[in-house]
C-alpha cells in the first residue's frame, strides 16, 4: 500500500497556523508508526518544510514528489492569479505521475486541491470561511476569488472515499452545509498537542513588573472575526473598570503572536484604536513573534488563558493553555464543550461583563481554580497525535477496501 500526502501546507502560508500545525504532526507520525507502509509526499520545490527535520536522517519509507516552485504574493505576476483561481493545479497535476492502482491520496486540507480520477481521504477541519465570510482579508475581490475556488474544492469533498474531521461537531457542519454525503463515511478524530513542558525566558516579552502585578494571555490564535478579538479586550476593559474602585494595579493582558503587530493592517489599526477608546492602553502588551519553545512558559506563568473564539475546529491554543496547567476562559461554543470537556471555565464570549466576572474569579480565588486547571491539564493530556496518526491511517486502510 502506497499513501499519497499533499505536504504543501509545511511550506506554503498555511504552515504556521492551525492547518500547518495539523499536517505537519499528522504526517511525522504516520510515517515514523508505519514503517511498512510507503509514502509518497507531495512537496513544493524551493521551500523550506516543517517537517525538513525528519529527513536528517533517510528514511525507507519515505518519497518526496516535488510538484514545482510556489508562486508567493506577487500582483504583477500572472501564476500567482492562476494559483489564487486554481490552488490544487500543481497538486493535481503531480498526481498523476505518481499514482499507481491500490494507492490512495490524503488531503490535510481540502483547498490544496482534490483529484476526482484517484481514491482520496480529506481533512475538513471547520467551515469558519464561509459562517464568518473570511476567504480572503486582502480585498473584497480576492474574498470572492477564494469563496469561488473553497467551494469548487469542497463540492469535490463529496467524492471522497472517506472525510475526516476535528471533532464530533463538524460532522454536523459538514451535513449542514452539504447534506448529500453518506454521514457514515465521515469520521471524527481528536488532533494531539505537541507542546514540550520545558520552561524558556519569557523576561523579554513582559513588562519588568509582570511578577508582581501576573498577566493573563491570549495566544495561539490569529485576527480573523471568527477569533472575537474584540470580545477579548471588551471583557478586559470590563473587568479593569470593575477593579477601578480598589485602586490596585491591575493584571496586564499579554496578546502573543506577530499577527498583531502589523501596522499596515487596517484590521489590527482598528483593534489598536479599541484598546484606546475602550481606557486599557498600556495595560495590554503585544509580545510579537514567539518560538514554539516559548509556548509554555508564556501560559504556565500567567494567571489564565483566555480563548473566546466563537468558532473552532478543534481549539489548539486553549488546550494548550490547558496542558500548561493554566486556568483556562473559553467561550461556549462550536466544539469548545465537546474538546474542553470539564477542564475549562465557559462563559458567553459575547458579553463583556460575563468574561470580566470569570477574570475576577479566576485572579481572586486562586484555591478553587487550581482545581480547575488541575482538571483542565487532565482533559488536554488525552489528546496525543499517536492516537490520532493510528485512527487516521485506519480509515486511509479501509477506504481501499
Amino acid at each position: 500500500m502506497r499513501i499519497i500526502i499533499d505536504a504543501t501546507t509545511t511550506q506554503n502560508e498555511w504552515k504556521s497556523n492551525g492547518i500547518g500545525f495539523y499536517a505537519r504532526n499528522i504526517i511525522t507520525h504516520l510515517v515514523k508508526e508505519h514503517s511498512d507502509t510507503k509514502f509518497i509526499l507531495l512537496m513544493y520545490d524551493d521551500l523550506p518544510s516543517t517537517i525538513d527535520e525528519m529527513f536528517m536522517v533517510p528514511l525507507k519509507n519515505v518519497e518526496i514528489k516535488r510538484i514545482g516552485k510556489y508562486i508567493d504574493k506577487n500582483l504583477f505576476h500572472i501564476l500567482w492569479y492562476v494559483r489564487q483561481l486554481f490552488p490544487g493545479y500543481l497538486t493535481v497535476s503531480s498526481l498523476k505521475q505518481v499514482y499507481e492502482k491500490g494507492d490512495i491520496f490524503f488531503s490535510p486540507f481540502f483547498w490544496g486541491g482534490l483529484p476526482l480520477r484517484i481514491p482520496f481521504v480529506v481533512a475538513i477541519h471547520d467551515f469558519a470561511f464561509p459562517k464568518f465570510n473570511i476567504y480572503s482579508q486582502i480585498s473584497i475581490f480576492h474574498n470572492l476569488a477564494r469563496a469561488f475556488t473553497y467551494w469548487v474544492e469542497m463540492f469535490k469533498t463529496l467524492r471522497a472515499r472517506a472525510i475526516i474531521t476535528d471533532a464530533q461537531f463538524t460532522v454536523g457542519e459538514y451535513h449542514r452545509y452539504l447534506p448529500g454525503y453518506n454521514m457514515q463515511k465521515i469520521f471524527p478524530i481528536h488532533l494531539g498537542l505537541d507542546m514540550q513542558n520545558v520552561e524558556s525566558n519569557i523576561d523579554h516579552f513582559l513588562p519588568k513588573d509582570w511578577k508582581e502585578r501576573g498577566y493573563l494571555i491570549y495566544l495561539g490564535g490569529g485576527y480573523t472575526r471568527n477569533k472575537n478579538t474584540e470580545g477579548l479586550i471588551d471583557g478586559y476593559a470590563a473587568y479593569v473598570s470593575m477593579c477601578r474602585e480598589s485602586g490596585k494595579e491591575v493584571p496586564y493582558l499579554v496578546i502573543a503572536g506577530k499577527n498583531f503587530t502589523n501596522p499596515k493592517d487596517i484590521s489590527i489599526r482598528k483593534l489598536h484604536e479599541r484598546i484606546l477608546e475602550k481606557g486599557v492602553r498600556g495595560k495590554v502588551i503585544f509580545t510579537g513573534r514567539y518560538e514554539d519553545i516559548e509556548r509554555y512558559s508564556l501560559l504556565h506563568n500567567s494567571l489564565a488563558s483566555i480563548h473566546l473564539s466563537l468558532y473552532e475546529g478543534f481549539g489548539f491554543g486553549a488546550l494548550e493553555g490547558m496542558k500548561a496547567g493554566t486556568p483556562t476562559i473559553v467561550h461556549y461554543g462550536s466544539c469548545y464543550p465537546e474538546v474542553m470537556k470539564d477542564g475549562a471555565i465557559f462563559v458567553d464570549g459575547t458579553n463583556p461583563r460575563e468574561v470580566a466576572n470569570a477574570i475576577l474569579h479566576v485572579v481572586n480565588d486562586r484555591k478553587t481554580v487550581k482545581v480547575i486547571a488541575k482538571r483542565g491539564k487532565e482533559v488536554a493530556s488525552e489528546y496525543k497525535w499517536e492516537k490520532t496518526a493510528r485512527e487516521t491511517y485506519n480509515v486511509l486502510v479501509n477506504a481501499l477496501k
